[in-house]
């Protein structure tokens, strides 16, 4: 339940806080003025405003540093997922440029694409791993590191595909 009410954006966390709070306000306010139990309560007196003061003063930063965090973790996964879209850009144009023929890349690459937007990113809503990605990405950094295509690439191709940090941009992202 906490993980649902932190995945809210900014303005629907406020909302909760907003309702929560002012429902325990009412819920205070019946106590005191209209429950059977308002003339015990009401004998309680010597609160000062200092009291309240505290309360609201606790609220302010709750909200603060939630809101906070719910910034810096959309702006981690934002992050996460242009790297690894970066990583991805860099490949393909690595397989653009070379001289020999990289259609095998290319096909694993796009079966990796593919596996990405159809089926991991359904089984990371519902917080579990996806079997057909990893294959995917597995088979992606073979391809890529198959010695057959190193005869065929000019040097930098080479160490462009070599350097390749597809799969740690990929565990960020998860």
């Amino acid at each position: 339940m906490i993980s649902a009410w932190l995945d809210l954006p900014v303005a629907g966390v406020f909302a909760v806080l907003l309702v929560v709070y002012g429902l325990t306000a009412a819920a205070i306010v019946w106590i005191t003025f209209w429950s059977p139990l308002s003339a015990a309560i009401r004998t309680c007196t010597g609160l000062s405003a200092s009291f309240f003061a505290s309360v609201s003063v606790l609220f302010a930063l709750l909200t603060g540093f939630l809101a906070g965090d719910v910034v810096d973790r959309n702006k981690q996964a934002t992050r996460a997922v242009e790297a690894e879209t970066g990583a991805l850009a860099s490949l393909h144009a690595l397989t653009l440029v070379a001289p020999a023929d990289m259609a095998t890349i290319s096909e694993a690459l796009r079966s990796y694409v593919d596996a990405i937007v159809n089926d991991e990113w359904n089984a990371m809503a519902d917080g579990r791993p996806s079997p057909k990605t990893n294959t995917a990405l597995t088979e992606l950094l073979r391809t890529v590191a198959d010695p057959k295509i190193a005869p065929a690439a000019t040097q930098s191709v080479r160490d462009g595909l070599i350097n390749l940090s597809l799969r740690a941009a990929a565990e960020t992202r998860l």
